[in-house]
């Protein structure tokens, strides 16, 4: 027998359900791999205590008084975490107009009024040239002046930003010390403090959408389906014919959009056209000639919902899975954080007029050894994201190919019990090996892939060959680690089923897609709609929920504990986070169509149509092959 065959297992130590499916007996697989990767993990585990003892993740948040040390930090200012920016000039208060940016301070707390006193030190702003010395540098005068403190507040628990508005913007604009991206970026997240509770509200509704997605694609799958193909048809052809007619109007709301961001408008029209023509006539044709495909993958979409209903424990699959990596993202952010923490602090020259003075602030430098430290550290933080990927992809086929080989009883298939935990335990004890080798193999071209962008960026704009060349080799990575990404998921399908080695069962899949490549690749288009809809779908309602409720009065009264002080970013917030839920759910559809459909086909190969055991649900397929030899 083919390995791509399955067999009735006669392993009397094998589990119930596994000797009443056609599923093989357990077995470690790949276990030189698991040494490597356990190995791995093992190191990971030296390079974060290394940066432990050398490094200090304070220096990447707190901020530089202006003798260059860190506030909070350094032992001259080690009480003193806050940075605080003087007023220009010897007085200071509530009527200060402007801020000294040239030679911030280090507080122990910040000024809540102007009734504390603040010593305040400042440099002699005219200088003579010629008391230099024969190597052209000189000594700057510095005296201290008592300025009445400026009434601040307290902003990531590391700057004192001034409660006079004038003063603050001045701190955030463009040009100012706290204007750059990632700063405003925090500080738009911080206003999120306040209002954390109807944000887990808003998480809690798109697991509630996200169930209710599934259910309905249970009931209407085939209609949502071939409803979804119809309009992509239409808004394919109405797209492109707009453009076509309306390529030359100058003052329409398309045309001024394009020509926004293209230097030629009229041809960029022309060609938006004439793609979203030949992207509706494909659809017209996969309509047409690929109708019994799409049948194939509905009913296995349609299967798939009813698969995960019928086995409760593997509803929280998703859940456990988006909680998990948030948990291990946190962790792997926090260990590359203190990795970069481990660089030695030099200090940086600052401009002073026409003059440059040493010791004002500090850059980071780190060593060849401590670089290597750190890309070994993100590589190790990809392959472990992926692992998980993989593993839970392993959950999600074991799980369905259980509940795809149970025969039915008295009309109803009477599921495995507690499926995830034991799928869980299967992958994790004998497949981790395999699942480790095809991680990696995605962690390595995805870090390859990260470094080609990097390149790109980095490349000088006057080099046009080079860049665009970096550029092709890019995109070339990202489709094989979409093919990758492809053939693994599968792969690990075969070794739920067949307990196949990670190549053996990569082998098993491509003669399967070979064979079978027209239901694949219909299913995975149909399976991708859905999610694309179901992603979507949830989003959109939670964002829309999040922002008008945020305009409810309760939400906008200051002295409210539910106080909402930005609509739009809880908003914004509240989607992205119903979307990072939305895709586990996604996901776990997509992995469960697949594994339905290479059983069925399994089942198909072996000559075991209308079996005790195949779906009611995917009972007329085989019928259907049988009259007419073809899907």
């Amino acid at each position: 027998m083919s390995a791509t065959e399955l067999e009735p297992l006669t392993d009397v130590d094998a589990n119930e359900d596994e000797r009443a499916s056609a599923m093989k007996s357990n077995r470690c697989t790949d276990i030189v791999c698991l040494i490597v990767w356990l190995a791995f993990l093992v190191a990971m585990g030296f390079v974060l205590m290394t940066s432990f003892r050398d490094g200090d993740i304070r220096r990447l948040s707190h901020g530089f008084n202006f003798k260059g040390e860190l506030c909070g930090v350094d032992e001259a200012v080690a009480g003193q975490p806050y940075l605080y920016y003087c007023a220009r000039g010897d007085s200071g208060g509530s009527e200060a107009h402007d801020l000294d940016f040239a030679n911030p301070i280090c507080l122990a707390k910040c000024p809540e009024d102007d009734s504390q006193t603040i010593s305040c030190k400042k440099y002699k702003e005219a200088v003579d040239p010629e008391s230099s010395d024969e190597n052209g540098e000189f000594t700057v005068d510095e005296y201290h002046v008592n300025q009445a403190s400026i009434p601040t507040k307290d902003q990531f628990g590391r700057y004192c930003v001034p409660k006079n508005l004038d003063l603050a913007k001045s701190l955030v604009r463009g040009d100012g010390p706290l204007g750059s991206d990632v700063v405003q970026m925090f500080d738009s997240i911080s206003s999120l403090r306040s209002c954390w509770p109807m944000l887990l509200f808003a998480v809690l509704v798109a697991v509630v959408l996200g169930y209710l997605y599934l259910f309905a694609l249970e009931i209407v799958a085939k209609e949502l389906i071939w409803g979804l193909l119809v309009a992509c048809i239409v808004l394919f052809f109405s797209i492109g014919v707009y453009c076509l007619i309306h390529r030359n109007n100058e003052g329409g709301p398309v045309h001024q959009v394009v020509a926004a961001y293209a230097s030629d408008a009229e041809w960029t029209m022309i060609g938006i056209g004439v793609v979203s023509l030949i992207f509706g006539a494909i659809f017209v044709c996969v309509a047409c000639w690929a109708s019994k495909s799409i049948d194939v993958a509905v009913n296995c979409i349609e299967g798939a919902c009813q698969c995960i209903f019928d086995m409760p424990s593997l509803l929280l699959q998703p859940l456990l899975e988006a909680f998990i990596r948030f948990i291990v993202f946190l962790f792997l952010l926090y260990g590359l954080l203190w990795c970069l923490s481990v660089g030695e602090i030099k200090s940086a020259d600052v401009g002073l007029g026409s003059y440059r003075i040493s010791g004002l602030h500090r850059t980071f430098e780190l060593t060849d050894e401590e670089w290597y430290m750190t890309a070994f550290w993100i590589f190790g933080s990809l392959w472990i994201l992926e692992f998980l990927t993989a593993l839970s992809q392993f959950i999600v086929a074991y799980s369905v190919a259980l509940w795809y080989f149970t025969p039915y009883s008295g009309g109803s298939k009477d599921g495995p019990r507690f499926p995830l935990f034991r799928a869980t335990c299967v992958g994790l004890f004998f497949h981790s090996g395999s699942l480790a080798l095809g991680s990696c193999l995605v962690a390595m071209v995805r870090m390859i892939r990260y470094i080609f962008q990097w390149i790109t960026k980095n490349v000088k704009d006057s080099n046009a060959v080079a860049k665009a060349l970096v550029c092709c080799i890019s995109c070339i990575m990202w489709c094989f680690q979409k093919f990758l990404e492809f053939i693994n998921k599968n792969a690990y399908i075969d070794i739920a089923i067949n307990k196949n080695n990670f190549c053996t069962a990569g082998v098993n899949v491509m003669k399967i897609l070979m064979s079978e490549g027209v239901a694949v690749g219909i299913l995975n288009g149909a399976t991708f709609i859905a999610q694309i809809v179901g992603a979507a779908m949830i989003t959109m309602l939670t964002f829309l929920l999040a922002y008008n409720a945020s305009g409810f009065e309760l939400f906008q009264d200051r002295d409210s504990r539910w106080y909402v002080p930005d609509p739009a970013m809880f908003a914004a917030a509240s989607a992205f986070l119903a979307f990072l839920v939305a895709i586990p759910f996604m996901l776990q559809l997509d992995m469960a169509s697949d594994t339905l459909l290479m059983c069925y086909v399994k089942d198909k190969n072996k000559g075991n149509r209308g079996g005790s055991h195949v779906p009611k649900i995917m009972a007329d397929l085989f019928d259907d092959y049988d009259r007419s030899g073809k899907y």
